[in-house]
């Protein structure tokens, strides 16, 4: 079992963006379905619904490196 706050306690808003952002393009994020839902749903999507997509993914890549592998296909797959 994993506690987040043991691999989240040192990441600061700004150092997550810079570290983690840069993997990610934006328009890999808006291809995904659950935010062209949002962003056409006529209330839009906020920035903190827009980013968090980066948390999971985030948290997969620590789980991966921390096990067998076995689960990173499960959880990447299912990241919206």
């Amino acid at each position: 079992m994993v506690n987040n706050y043991d691999w989240t306690k040192d990441f600061s808003f700004l150092h997550f963006l810079r570290d983690v952002g840069k993997h990610i393009t934006v328009n890999y994020m808006i291809a995904k379905d659950s935010v062209k839902n949002r962003m056409n749903s006529g209330s839009g999507i906020s920035f903190t619904e827009f980013s968090y997509q980066l948390v999971p993914m985030t948290f997969a890549g620590f789980l991966n490196t921390r096990t067998s592998g076995s689960r990173w296909g499960g959880q990447t797959n299912g990241v919206t």
